[in-house]
């Protein structure tokens, strides 16, 4: 299959992950359905626990034991074949062959996810040695230029340095570095700013974004913060409890959004150009996102939603709806104004 521009570069089509615990099992991811387009941006959102993070390392099948993917496809379009990362041994060489090469990832905590006993040269060059034969120093000349290229001051020192001996942004920086090593085509990003100041957060993003037009490589963010999604998506995928319960085009999710928990995401945020009434607090969300061991007949929201519709909400799961061809959405609620008939020519003209 030669790839097109109409042909997404990453589909996922009903991923299902479980974590079979000794007492229960947790259903972290319920057929998700995603794709992404080359050199475009989804953002997936959603609060702590909704399986933002639990997506993203399954399309590296990089799930922690006991984590499986327990059903569907991770396709990834790579020039004339289709490959379907879930059905590969986490543990293969054709996996292993995907991993740096074709798909980087950005971790949360770079202190955690680097070693602390090798230096960043050695870090960051190891995957160009695996997949591109390089000799040691043939990587540190690449690498050098690839710390240079994420901003960092003196590549020479920080590649001579361990982890512990530089800032949360110079590391962050360097997974970056690490992540982009082998010019993957797509770029995991799982939630990369959230430990770092603002002025830095700002920069890195700006980084992504650059090294993106640069480069043309695909981005899946995994963020929580909507101002970020707002300034750099393309498209966006609102996750709660392990389903995408919207999922459009930025613009739409912004400009309508249409499912409840969507709505009260964007109404939680604090914004500068609606004026606050003085005393007034920020609108929350009541409740808390269910266990992800919780299996419910209906909507995993209805318990917090404030438009949920008695006996059915709680009891059927909704089907996704399309808004438009691009703008789609799970919601009884929207299922049902669908449905309403229009008001007759003569109705119209009275209102």
């Amino acid at each position: 299959m030669t790839q097109t521009p109409e042909t997404p570069l990453l589909e996922l089509r009903d991923l299902r992950v479980e974590f079979a615990l000794p007492t229960q099992t947790v259903h972290a991811v319920r057929g998700v359905n995603l794709s992404l387009e080359a050199g475009k941006t989804l953002c997936i959102v959603g609060e702590s626990g909704c399986g933002k993070s639990v997506t993203a390392r399954a399309i590296m099948q990089l799930l922690d034991p006991p984590g499986r993917i327990a059903a569907g496809q991770i396709l990834y379009h790579q020039d004339s074949a289709v490959l379907d990362v879930a059905a590969m041994d986490p543990r293969g060489k054709p996996v292993r062959a995907l991993r740096g090469r074709e798909m980087g990832m950005i971790f949360q905590e770079p202190m955690a996810s680097l070693s602390p006993v090798h230096t960043i040269a050695d870090q960051v060059g190891e995957g160009m040695r695996y997949h591109f034969g390089l000799t040691k120093k043939e990587a540190l000349t690449r690498v050098l230029a690839l710390l240079h290229q994420v901003g960092l001051a003196n590549p020479e020192r920080v590649a001579e340095s361990y982890p512990f001996q530089l800032s949360g942004g110079m590391l962050q920086r360097c997974m970056i570095a690490l992540a982009l090593a082998c010019q993957p085509r797509i770029l995991i990003a799982d939630e990369p700013t959230t430990a770092l100041d603002v002025t830095t957060q700002a920069q890195i993003l700006e980084l992504m974004q650059q090294l993106q037009a640069d480069t043309g490589t695909a981005i899946i963010l995994i963020t929580h913060d909507l101002g970020v999604v707002a300034e750099i998506a393309d498209t966006v995928a609102v996750m709660y409890l392990g389903e995408v319960v919207e999922y459009g085009p930025v613009t739409d999710i912004f400009a309508d959004p249409r499912h409840p928990y969507t709505q009260a995401l964007m109404k939680s945020v604090l914004r500068v150009d609606v004026p606050r009434v003085p005393g007034s607090r920020l609108e929350t969300i009541d409740g808390m996102v269910p266990s992800a061991a919780t299996v419910t007949p209906g909507c995993a929201f209805a318990s917090r939603c404030p438009e949920a519709m008695a006996g059915v909400c709680d009891r059927q799961r909704p089907q996704t709806m399309l808004i438009n061809q691009q703008h789609s959405t799970a919601c009884h609620r929207r299922v049902a104004e669908a449905q309403q008939p229009a008001p007759t020519a003569a109705y119209a003209r009275r209102a």
